[in-house]
């Protein structure tokens, strides 16, 4: 079974996973629009079995994309390491690629190529920024429970001008687990 959170990897498997499936949706569905609207596509209504393949097939290439941009993204933003060397140049390979491919190709063919193109390229940057804010939460909460694990953090400063300080600072993080903090056994 899918967990919201996987605390081994600190992947946020099934948010990754409905994200980039909302985008995809969001994607296909705007865009099947547009091309019964506005497209070649557009004219004589043919028929409810005729626009939902179309919009099937415009739905499944852009899930495929979605995930793995979503995927790319969420690695990205949850890496502390600077991947931005990595990702934003085959981010924008991978768009000038579809562009390339928009000017040679046939325009019923390239709608399709659009539409997959900004599914990963939403999907990446929705989940790269996600996933950044993720790890940080991640992170503040990880330097309180070590923060207030030590037992000789306050015994340096005078007034417990430390312990105030952080204890505002880790309020959010730290409401969430007050019992395992005290549930925890100290050093003998």
């Amino acid at each position: 079974m899918l967990r919201f959170y996987d605390p081994n990897t600190g992947e946020y498997l099934l948010a990754v996973l409905l994200a980039s499936l909302a985008v995809a949706l969001v994607v296909s569905l705007l865009f099947g629009l547009y091309l019964r609207v506005a497209g070649e596509e557009a004219g004589p209504w043919k028929g409810w079995r005729a626009e939902a393949r179309l919009w099937l097939r415009l739905f499944l290439a852009a899930s495929v994309l979605a995930l793995i941009g979503g995927m790319a993204g969420q690695l990205g933003g949850s890496a502390r390491e600077t991947v931005t060397g990595d990702l934003v140049p085959a981010v924008f390979s991978l768009a000038g690629g579809y562009g390339a491919y928009l000017l040679g190709e046939k325009k019923a063919a390239s709608y399709f190529t659009v539409a997959n193109g900004l599914s990963f390229v939403f999907a990446f940057f929705l989940l790269y920024n996600l996933a950044s804010v993720w790890r940080q939460e991640n992170e503040r909460t990880d330097f309180c429970l070590t923060l207030f694990a030590d037992p000789d953090f306050d015994s340096v400063t005078l007034l417990k001008y430390r312990e105030a300080m952080f204890t505002r600072y880790c309020e959010g993080p730290l409401r969430a687990v007050p019992r395992a903090v005290k549930a925890e056994p100290g050093p003998s």
